[in-house]
């Protein structure tokens, strides 16, 4: 990644650590600035069908500080969400080059394959050889996640899946089951979190396919599954524990989870798997139960990671023979 469009008198490696610094140091300020989090909870009130965006979001929007808009930029990257796409995305027109370009490798950051098409326009219609080079990168980048999503059927209303799986160099089939929880703290976007990260990480490897487990599997690729002589392995993921707990001006919020891996067919268990993360932030009255799902997601991707952290020594261990 390359930040030399605004930084171009330090070296590469202090170039990175200054921003990343920044970044972090832009989060927690605009994470703990009660009053600006006070006044958008006093517009959604006011105004219920206000917009109500992120802080960081503002400062990319609004800010006169192209230093501040690069930051913001690259917190709004940070944060993998992809609702701040869009915002990231007008940010490819800001007026300073460095904003434009931080805007492309936060767009990388966030996994935006949406935003595929605007970078590619970007190196078309841009001036700037640095802006060039990072939205080149970051498509590059996307390019490599499109691929991997080309992989990964969990989603959709077909009845069926794996018709527009690349069977060409597919080895391993992981049939991945509905996230199951018993926790008080539930949310579709924890779940939602959850399922992205499993996925992003299970297609980390080049040879694996995952599909939605309870689908039927379309004609054309159990034929292909037969064909390779693939077994199928099922998924089932369970949330064992989420909760939230007050700590003084912190809000913090435990994820634990259970990964099984079983045989589709004869149901035999070949790996268990548990992760634990946490996430925490200071905490917003006014916006307290938006802000626990919030931290809810991010704790469960760290959960996930956490238990998949030696993803190649355990795909090793699940294609050998049980």
């Amino acid at each position: 990644m390359s930040y030399t469009s605004f930084a171009l008198r330090s070296s590469a490696a202090e170039r990175r650590e200054s921003v990343w610094r920044l970044t972090v140091m832009l989060m927690v300020l605009l994470m703990t600035a009660p009053a600006s989090a006070q006044s958008s909870a006093a517009r959604s009130e006011a105004d219920p069908d206000a917009e109500v965006v992120p802080a960081p979001v503002r400062v990319l929007r609004e800010s006169p500080d192209f230093r501040l808009r690069v930051q913001a930029a690259f917190a709004l990257g940070a944060s993998r969400d992809l609702n701040v796409r869009s915002y990231v995305e007008r940010a490819l027109l800001d007026a300073h080059p460095s904003v434009r370009s931080s805007a492309a490798a936060a767009l990388a950051r966030l996994g935006a394959v949406e935003s595929l098409g605007a970078l590619q326009q970007l190196v078309q219609l841009e001036r700037s050889p640095f802006v060039r080079a990072e939205a080149q990168e970051a498509i590059r980048a996307l390019d490599v996640i499109a691929e991997r999503q080309s992989r990964a059927e969990v989603e959709g209303a077909s009845g069926s899946v794996g018709r527009s799986i690349p069977w060409q160099r597919i080895r391993m089939v992981l049939l991945l089951s509905a996230v199951r929880s018993g926790a008080r703290l539930r949310g579709a976007g924890v779940d939602a979190a959850l399922t992205r990260e499993l996925v992003r990480l299970f297609t980390s490897a080049p040879d694996v396919a995952v599909m939605a487990a309870g689908r039927p599997l379309d004609p054309l690729a159990a034929a292909q599954i037969r064909r390779r002589r693939i077994s199928p392995l099922r998924v089932d993921v369970r949330i064992t524990r989420l909760s939230a707990v007050r700590r003084g001006a912190v809000l913090r919020v435990d994820c634990a989870i259970s990964i099984v891996f079983q045989d589709a067919v004869g149901g035999a268990v070949r790996s268990v798997l548990q992760g634990r993360a946490t996430s925490e932030a200071t905490r917003v009255p006014s916006d307290e139960a938006a802000q626990r799902l919030r931290l809810a997601e991010r704790a469960a991707t760290g959960a996930v990671e956490s238990a998949l952290a030696d993803i190649e020594h355990i795909f090793a261990s699940l294609t050998s023979p049980s």
